[in-house]
């Protein structure tokens, strides 16, 4: 994948971990911070760079140098060289997660956020485990939780079918009034309308 060698070529204090990004057209490896994972993104197919709004690369920053020197390797090919170049890793510490409905076992260097695991993705402490218990509990909880909010949209949707019937039918009445009314006063206003002979 690449992120590792990205990271220690440049010398990278930001956090890299590959995202989905598709506006830039698929996995991307991206540098940035807990809060903006995106500052530079690099799409690991084409090996195009992308730059959030707040980069300017050459800018006096150090991510606007980073953004510069990521910039100008993107144009000598090193930047292909590195995406393509397979990381090594010193450890290999087993971790869990959770990916549709099943728990899935990887591996990383180190535990817990803002570590990757060896396919590049970010760990976050309610996502990655340490042990495959833990990834069950959470895949129980969530499954709780979907039945009970499941329930609870099932009862909603039964309240609402009952208040639409209840509107139906006090409208129905408003409506035989109202006919009724109409009805009772075109009959007074014929009757007393009448000259009697």
């Amino acid at each position: 994948m690449g992120f590792k060698a990205i990271k220690q070529h440049y010398d990278i204090g930001y956090i890299v971990a590959i995202y989905n990004e598709e506006k830039y057209g698929g996995d991307c490896i991206c540098i940035g911070s807990g809060f903006v994972h995106g500052l530079i993104a690099i799409n690991i197919e084409t090996g195009k760079v992308f730059y959030s709004s707040l980069v300017t690369p050459g800018e006096n920053s150090e991510i606007g140098q980073l953004a510069a020197r990521i910039k100008a390797d993107e144009k000598n090919g090193v930047l292909r060289a590195l995406i393509d170049e397979p990381d090594t890793f010193a450890r290999n510490l087993p971790v869990f997660t959770t990916e549709n409905w099943a728990v899935k076992a990887e591996q990383c260097e180190e535990y817990g956020w803002p570590n990757t695991t060896h396919t590049g993705r970010i760990m976050y402490e309610n996502t990655y485990f340490r042990t495959r218990a833990e990834a069950y509990a959470d895949l129980l909880k969530d499954t709780k939780n979907g039945i009970k909010h499941r329930w609870i949209a099932s009862s909603v949707q039964d309240a609402l079918r009952k208040l639409r019937r209840a509107i139906w039918l006090y409208m129905k009445t408003i409506g035989y009034w109202v006919a009724a009314r109409t009805i009772g006063r075109f009959i007074m206003k014929r009757s007393y309308g009448k000259k009697r002979t």
